[in-house]
């Protein structure tokens, strides 16, 4: 009767599928290379480049019938961009940021940040150390520094903003859990990015494409792309005239010849069981054109699986 019941069970197995379903237990530990890369150039021309390289560490604090709570730690830093102005590093050191607290549902999808109110205080000290760092060299407009730089305070200093900015990795990790996705399938869907300015979310067209399944090792290849949508553009001056009404004029043409574009090419590498990236590859191009001036921006996340 076993050896029927085991049988049929088999035959039910859809082997062309990758189910993304979390299988971890209290005590699960995952260590990481993370590494974050950020270049602008102005008109083609490179005029900045920032590497930060860290360890991290995955771990399951708690498994419930409902959810997980989990533990990130950013680990010893390997590289960092340069030394920290003086005051920010001050601001900064009275604050224990080597990890965070967040939840998952029963799938391994993201709920929330537990201890985001920490970062959120820190954000908020080093960027007013930041201020009166600027504003001491009196080489700016003290008035329209500080109407430019709120918006970006309270952004960066929300529980989206820190999961997004801070800690962006995480919305890598938990992107697909909750779904299966077969060998060949093409998504294409809508879908947003969050504003950083507190406005209406971006319109953003997505295409999700399994590359790779290898259901003997539970092992999955994805390509993910986002582009923000034309619409997306007029949502950005929108929202900048709202965060700068006084930069905007009466008649809120002062961003009138401003864009923003924003495309995302993703590269995931899962063992979707027990649920664990062996590596991600992130790349985002930000574009924003003002006038005769072209800047873009580009982030490159690259995660990989130690031990």
């Amino acid at each position: 009767m076993l050896l029927l019941l085991t049988a049929g069970v088999s035959a039910q197995i859809d082997t062309t599928r990758a189910p993304f379903v979390a299988y971890w237990s209290a005590g699960d530990t995952y260590h990481f290379e993370v590494s974050k890369i950020k270049s602008t150039y102005v008109n083609e021309e490179l005029t900045k480049s920032d590497t930060n390289t860290y360890r991290s560490t995955f771990e399951v604090m708690d498994s419930t019938a409902h959810n997980y709570l989990i533990k990130y730690t950013f680990g010893q830093s390997i590289q960092t961009p340069g030394p920290l102005d003086p005051a920010i590093a001050s601001a900064l050191d009275s604050f224990a940021l080597d990890y965070i607290l967040y939840t998952t549902d029963q799938n391994g999808a993201f709920e929330k940040l537990v201890n985001w109110e920490a970062f959120s205080a820190a954000m908020r000290q080093a960027f007013a150390a930041a201020e009166r760092s600027v504003i001491g060299k009196g080489e700016v407009d003290t008035t329209l520094f500080r109407t430019l730089l709120a918006p970006v305070v309270e952004a960066y200093s929300s529980e989206a903003g820190i999961y997004n900015k801070v800690v962006n990795e995480l919305q890598h990790f938990h992107t697909f859990y909750g779904a299966s996705y077969g060998r060949g399938d093409t998504l294409r869907y809508e879908d947003s990015f969050g504003n950083m300015f507190g406005g209406d979310p971006f319109p953003v067209e997505s295409e999700l494409y399994v590359e790779e399944l290898n259901w003997s090792d539970d092992f999955v290849v994805l390509r993910h792309f986002n582009r923000m949508t034309p619409e997306g553009a007029e949502v950005f001056r929108a929202t900048l005239r709202q965060a700068y009404p006084d930069v905007a004029g009466e008649d809120g043409s002062a961003f009138d010849g401003m864009s923003l574009d924003i495309f995302d090419d993703n590269w995931y590498a899962f063992y979707y069981y027990p649920g664990i990236p062996y590596k991600i590859e992130n790349d985002r191009w930000t574009t924003l054109t003002a006038a005769d001036k072209v800047t873009v921006t580009h982030e490159r996340l690259l995660v990989e699986w130690v031990d």
